[in-house]
């Protein structure tokens, strides 16, 4: 099964590139006023074969609950000290006492929305169907990142810090989930990343007076949510 979404996802990347690569009289550049070089069709399969790709993922590939074993072996002082320096600090704080999980699905939420918000200025709104198209691919893209790049979940295994903080019977049932086995990188961090630079992309490319350091400022304030979440 795994081979099969592999598959999938390099069909997904090559169409991607073949779009990038073919421009022709049936995109949508031909129209006065548009920006970018949008095949509304190209577009709807990549974002529908993406996400048909991404489900099967999730669907055959899921993770089993973490068991007490695996807790236990987990919070012993031998296999705090062999995960390395970068992601040991995260087990050096005091353990969290507020759940900041659905916080972070608002700012995600918010993010996702936020290039929508374009739509608000006329030019922008002229070419909603690329715009809307656009944001789509980026979204499929992102998740698809996530999903299947060497550094996600489809290939790492590796516990969140919250497991190794979950010590008694009632925090273990809220961190067994084979979720927990996902750290790094983050699936909503990545998302609001994807959205928030897109939007910023976008925006430049309709003001292309934005040149320099205000452009770098425009992407800075585009990194802070994703930073914070």
């Amino acid at each position: 099964m795994k081979t099969i979404v592999l598959l999938l996802a390099i069909f997904f990347c090559e169409t991607v590139h073949a779009q990038e690569k073919t421009l022709s009289h049936e995109d949508s550049s031909r129209i006065i006023g548009h920006v970018y070089h949008v095949k509304a069709w190209t577009s709807l399969g990549l974002t529908v074969g993406g996400q048909v790709a991404i489900l099967l993922g999730q669907k055959y590939f899921y993770k089993p609950e973490i068991t007490d074993q695996e807790f236990d072996a987990a919070q012993l002082p031998s296999s705090i000290n062999s995960i390395n320096a970068i992601d040991r600090w995260a087990l050096r704080m005091n353990a969290p006492t507020v759940d900041y999980t659905w916080t972070a699905v608002g700012i995600q939420a918010a993010c996702a929305v936020a290039p929508l918000t374009l739509l608000f200025g006329e030019r922008y709104r002229k070419n909603w169907d690329d715009i809307v198209l656009m944001l789509m691919e980026v979204n499929t893209l992102s998740l698809a990142m996530f999903q299947f790049s060497p550094f996600g979940p489809f290939f790492q295994n590796r516990f969140r810090p919250a497991v190794y903080y979950a010590r008694d019977s009632l925090a273990r049932s809220k961190e067994r989930s084979g979720g927990e086995r996902n750290s790094f990188f983050s699936g909503h961090e990545n998302a609001a990343a994807a959205s928030l630079f897109f939007m910023a992309k976008v925006y430049c490319d309709y003001n292309p007076q934005i040149q320099g350091w205000d452009k770098v400022g425009i992407y800075a304030l585009a990194s802070i949510p994703p930073l914070i979440m």
